[in-house]
């Protein structure tokens, strides 16, 4: 079983652009076209509601309930065109995503489908010029549950960056090394480092929340 790990858009899954981070859970493709959604969400709870009132592509919305600082949302409704795209590519290549599908404001939305390396490589060539705008490959290899760790959320780049972050002393106590360290011993600019650092740093934290409040 290969993985291959897209990087898209968080509006195309995420149930508002008012949530800061969160999860799809659990996501149901119906036969006329519609999905069910289950999400758990961070965020200005009354502002992702209003989202989801006005929404047009929403049909119907309940808040589930909060634990913490995570908002439980189910929705009903007609997805993005891209996402619908997406689902019949899915099925097309008897394809599947692995759940939980993570998503935040800074770092967009990871999603990992799996399947046979030559179903993965065919559904992909035919993704039209428009999802491929919208989508990127972070990786692609085999599919093993240890990825299922805490670096996992983050993307093959992010990893080497905090790799060396690590190896320069980028978090030691005290600091030994500044991002211009670890920009160069991985060969990139300052700023490209210090924008990975700030990701990765939001997607880690993020995720060590999320698995504290479960």
């Amino acid at each position: 079983m290969r993985l291959l790990r897209l990087v898209l858009d968080s509006a195309l899954l995420s149930p508002s652009t008012a949530a800061s981070q969160g999860v799809v859970l659990n996501v149901q493709y119906l036969p006329d076209g519609t999905v069910m959604e289950l999400s758990a969400v961070e965020g200005d709870l009354e502002a992702i509601l209003s989202q989801l009132e006005d929404a047009q592509e929403t049909e119907a919305f309940d808040h589930l309930g909060t634990s913490g600082a995570r908002h439980y949302i189910f929705q009903y409704g007609r997805p993005h065109a891209e996402v619908r795209a997406l689902i019949n590519l899915l099925e097309k290549h008897r394809l599947m995503i692995a759940l939980p599908i993570r998503f935040d404001s800074t770092t967009e939305a990871t999603v990992d489908v799996l399947g046979t390396f030559d179903a993965l490589k065919s559904a992909y060539d035919t993704f039209s010029p428009e999802m491929k705008r919208r989508t990127s490959i972070e990786h692609i290899g085999e599919y093993t549950p240890a990825r299922l760790g805490i670096r996992s959320v983050l993307t093959e780049r992010q990893r080497e960056v905090l790799d060396a972050a690590v190896a320069t002393g980028y978090y030691a106590t005290p600091r030994t090394a500044t991002a211009e360290d670890v920009a160069n011993r991985v060969g990139c600019a300052p700023s490209t480092a210090s924008e990975h650092l700030r990701k990765l740093e939001a997607r880690t934290f993020g995720q060590l929340t999320t698995a504290d409040s479960s």
